[in-house]
Order: structure tokens, then sequence, then C-alpha cells
């Protein structure tokens, strides 16, 4: 028996099962987590409220770079001061929202080419001289589906 806030939620699976097929088509699996797919797409996210879904002007677009079943990763220009985040997948009224916080964030080099390497600043890597883009990775993990009620 499922807990209420804690159901599976089969358009979110289907998109996840979506992305990581499309995904093992093109690229060998991840061997870290056999679910882990690459998902370039932007989603939206939000500081939580104490109760239910923000409203949407507090949601603003990052861009994605992985999905799976317990969570997902973003790209921040900053390294973020919230721990906790509701995260929008897709647009209303099928948008998903799912409660998540922040398990890990790592200094990445975005190159022009768009791939990207996980650094130190200490280690000469700081995104200047045309060596890309100095970004954060952020990496989250799901914790509850949540539900925008209409009044």
């Amino acid at each position: 028996m499922l807990l209420p806030g804690k159901e599976v939620d089969a358009n979110f699976f289907t998109l996840i099962h979506r992305v990581i097929t499309e995904q093992s088509r093109r690229v060998p699996r991840d061997r870290r987590q056999p679910d882990r797919a690459a998902y370039q797409a932007l989603a939206r996210i939000a500081l939580p409220r104490d109760e239910g879904v923000p409203p949407e002007s507090e949601f603003f677009d990052v861009p994605c770079r992985d999905l799976t079943r317990r969570g997902f990763s973003f790209l921040l220009p900053y390294r973020p001061e919230f721990s906790k985040l509701v995260v929008c997948f897709g647009s209303p009224p099928e948008a998903i929202y799912i409660a998540a916080r922040v398990v890990h964030c790592d200094n990445v080099v975005q190159r022009p080419d768009g791939t990207i390497e996980v650094c130190d600043q200490r280690d000469g890597h700081n995104g200047q001289n045309g060596q890309g883009k100095l970004l954060v990775l952020v990496g989250c993990e799901f914790r509850e589906r949540l539900h925008r009620y209409r009044s």
C-alpha cells in the first residue's frame, strides 16, 4: 500500500522511462547508476512553501543534466543557498511537481561544445581564457510528489 504523498505517478515514470530508453539507444549507460540518463531539457524550480506548490511566478528555469527514478541534477551559475526545492517537469495542466532536496554540489566547467567537466577552482580551472563557463552542478534527491489543488 502506498502512503499519501508518496504514490507512484505514472506520468513521471513514463517520462523517466522515455528519457532512459532514448538515451540508451545513443550512448552507453553510466555504470554508477543503471537508470541514470542524460536529460538535456529545462525544468523549473522554486523554493518550497509551508504547504503545497509555490505560485507559478516563483519558478525559474534551470538546465537539467540527468534524471533517474530517485533524483535529477541541474546547473546554476552559483552555489545554491537553499537545501530544499520544488521542481516542475512539464507544463500545466500536465505539470508534475516534486519536492526535492540538494544532496551535493560540484564545481564544473561547461566547455564551448557543451561538455561538462568536474573541477576544483584551486586546480586552475576557473572558467576563464576560453576554457569554458564556471558553473555548479546541483544533484537532488526526490522526496515526494506534490499536487496543485484548484480552488
